[in-house]
């Protein structure tokens, strides 16, 4: 249930006069004004900047909550048939039942299913506004994930007139919140060596990775995967073979604890690495780079489902120069192997 962002916009810093920081006090002016109470403008040039993970932020949630919503991934997400033969009411009614729970994922992905018109006939009709509100009142919460949904709201007009300026605000809040999907997208923009003139990135690397690596920490994949790409495309700026090898070594570190957390992108790299012998990997070595491929395949196909972990893979693809043990050339053998 996903609702991806818009690639970046250039900001016009100059055209918004700042609005009233964020308040948590007041319940109901929460739940009619949060959309208008925008956060600090984004400083792409910013010196400071403290690392707040999710989990210590968002409501508990319960193991009822979490196994109901789990069911409507599945439901959702099998590949097995088509859109229209899904068992929509069914998704919805699960989702609805988590969030009534407290589930502030489940919470998130009600507003999605309106947004994205799944429901229409059954119970939960497309309408930006009830998705605006439902938005507001998981905001009222404190949930990171939601701060950084409004910024994507006001970046597509959805119920709000667009403004990449209020977008880009409540991203950067929801990074400074906890958000792993907006450290990684605020993180990634400011992780270069100087100021894009179309304003797409900044020179901010510093505190770039100090965002990525936030996320990183959180076990959030697409962090390791651009932690991963940073490194690799500093290896041939390396002034010797010493230097080189540690970026390699840096870069398929990162590349390969992203294949841990599930990952796919990260695995097509290493993959691809040790098949032609190229980026991170210094001699070609086939027999990883099929296994990496392999695991690729399988992260593709589940990781809009349940998010599938490989914590023991080091027992079945180690890094080099540890040598590969036996494998009987099985996908589902080889996930098996490394999941939890």
């Amino acid at each position: 249930m996903c609702f991806p962002r818009a690639h970046p916009l250039v900001l016009s810093f100059c055209l918004l006069l700042l609005c009233p920081p964020l308040s948590m006090a007041g319940r109901s002016e929460k739940a009619v004004l949060l959309r208008h109470h925008v956060p600090p403008l984004f400083s792409p040039h910013r010196t400071e900047f403290s690392c707040v993970q999710r989990d210590a932020v968002v409501p508990p949630v319960s193991a009822e909550a979490e196994e109901l919503l789990q069911r409507a991934i599945l439901l959702e997400w099998s590949k097995r048939s088509p859109s229209k033969y899904k068992d929509w009411p069914q998704i919805i009614a699960l989702t609805r039942q988590a969030a009534e729970l407290g589930h502030w994922k489940a919470q998130l992905n009600l507003i999605n299913l309106r947004l994205e018109g799944r429901g229409s006939a059954f119970d939960l009709p497309r309408d930006e506004v009830a998705a605006l509100q439902e938005l507001e009142a998981a905001m009222a919460r404190g949930i990171p994930d939601a701060f950084d949904m409004m910024g994507r709201f006001y970046e597509r007009g959805i119920a709000v007139n667009a403004s990449s300026s209020k977008a880009y605000a409540f991203y950067q809040y929801a990074a400074d919140k906890g958000s792993p999907a907006a450290q990684t997208f605020i993180g990634d923009l400011l992780n270069a060596n100087y100021d894009d003139p179309k304003g797409t990135f900044w020179g901010n690397k510093p505190i770039g990775l100090q965002m990525l690596e936030c996320a990183f920490a959180q076990g959030y994949g697409p962090a390791a995967f651009k932690l991963g790409i940073t490194y690799e495309n500093e290896i041939r700026s390396q002034p010797n073979l010493d230097a080189k090898e540690a970026k390699q070594r840096k870069a398929m570190r990162y590349f390969h604890e992203g294949v841990k957390m599930g990952h796919a992108l990260a695995a097509t790299a290493l993959g691809k690495a040790f098949e032609d012998g190229t980026g991170v990997a210094s001699a070609k070595d086939p027999s990883r780079g099929e296994r990496y491929r392999s695991l690729s395949d399988s992260l593709d196909y589940y990781e809009p489902i349940l998010g599938l972990k490989l914590p023991n893979l080091d027992k079945v693809l180690p890094l080099p120069p540890a040598k590969l043990p036996p494998w009987d050339g099985k996908r589902d053998s080889l996930v098996d192997a490394a999941k939890p």
